[in-house]
C-alpha cells in the first residue's frame, strides 16, 4: 500500500479532495455515480436508475447538515477515484467507492484508501466503517467481520 501510495503522489500528482458543501455535493455525486456506471454490473444499474433519485432528495440536506462528505481521488489532474462517505463522531461509514478503470494502473482505489486511512489517523479517528460486504480489499485493509443484530421499534402500549 505504501508503495502504491508514494508512486501516485511521487510520480502522478494524486491528492484527495474532500467535497462537503451541499451545492458541490450535488454536482459531484453525479461525477461519482457516473464513474460507477462505468463499472457495469448490478452497482451500475444502481448508480442510473437508483442512487440518484435518492440523493438527490437528501445529499443537499445531509451536506448541509456534516452528514455526507464526497471524496475524490485526482491523479495526473484526472478524477481517477471517488468515495461517498458518511461522517460520525468518532470516523466515517464509508459507503460506497468507485474509480476510473482507464487510471487502473495507479491503484486508485488502494491509493484513495490509503489517503483516508492516513487522513483518519491525522483527525484521530477511531472508526473506519466499510460496512458489509464480503469483499477481499476489505480484509487486505483490516476488516473485521461483526455481527449484525436486528432490533424492533414498537410504541409503547
Amino acid at each position: 500500500m505504501k508503495r502504491k501510495l508514494r508512486k501516485a503522489e511521487e510520480q502522478g500528482g494524486a491528492k484527495l479532495e474532500v467535497v462537503s458543501d451541499a451545492a458541490t455535493v450535488v454536482n459531484e455525486i453525479t461525477a461519482m455515480f457516473e464513474l460507477i456506471e462505468g463499472t457495469g454490473g448490478g452497482k451500475a444499474r444502481k448508480a442510473k436508475w437508483v442512487f440518484p433519485k435518492h440523493f438527490a432528495a437528501s445529499a443537499p440536506a445531509l451536506a448541509a447538515s456534516g452528514r455526507l462528505v464526497l471524496y475524490k481521488l485526482i491523479i495526473e489532474n484526472k478524477h481517477a477515484a471517488g468515495l461517498i462517505a458518511l461522517p460520525m463522531h468518532k470516523g466515517q461509514i464509508l459507503w460506497n467507492t468507485t474509480f476510473d478503470p482507464e487510471m487502473r494502473q495507479w491503484s486508485p482505489g488502494i491509493v484513495m484508501f490509503a489517503m483516508l486511512i492516513r487522513r483518519a489517523i491525522e483527525q484521530g479517528h477511531s472508526t473506519f466503517d466499510l460496512l458489509r460486504g464480503q469483499y477481499e480489499y476489505k480484509y487486505r485493509l483490516g476488516a473485521a467481520d461483526h455481527p449484525l443484530r436486528t432490533v424492533t421499534l414498537r410504541p409503547a402500549a
